[in-house]
């Protein structure tokens, strides 16, 4: 199964929430070939930057930074080009209120054909009368 996942979605697999179990199994289904994970590039700045908030809010210890930092960024993600789709993303980011980088996402979602799993609550309620492929990480299989 193709899927994009977004920084939130992804984050609950490292750091404690209430969906760890069903991004652990977004993970997992990652690890053992049974999900393909795509994004736009910006994916890795965003997980990079969460980790670094993280450990200066002192969520998580120097060590505990550094170790999920790498897997992070040793994540193989397909990246999805959507700087070409300018035009798409300033669109759908005016007509929803949210941000560049969630509609990002969106477009990456729509030009591979797939779904987007986010643990973004404010964003899934932006767009879910319309954009029924954007779904809650909750609602993952």
């Amino acid at each position: 199964m193709d899927v994009v996942a977004d920084a939130s979605a992804i984050l609950c697999a490292y750091f404690p929430d209430e969906l760890s179990s069903k991004a652990k199994k977004l993970m997992l289904d990652y690890a053992l070939g049974r999900t393909n994970l795509f994004g736009p590039r910006l994916l890795a700045l965003e997980l990079i930057n969460a980790c670094l908030v993280a450990s200066r809010r002192r969520r998580i210890s120097d060590e505990v930074f550094i170790k999920t930092a790498k897997e992070i960024t040793a994540l193989q993600i397909a990246w999805i080009d959507v700087e070409q789709e300018s035009d798409r993303i300033f669109s759908l980011s005016r007509k929803y209120q949210i941000s560049a980088y969630d509609t990002a996402y969106i477009a990456a979602a729509q030009i591979k054909g797939c779904e987007l799993f986010t643990a973004d609550q404010r964003l899934h309620n932006a767009v879910k009368n319309d954009l029924k492929f954007v779904r809650l990480l909750s609602e993952y299989p």
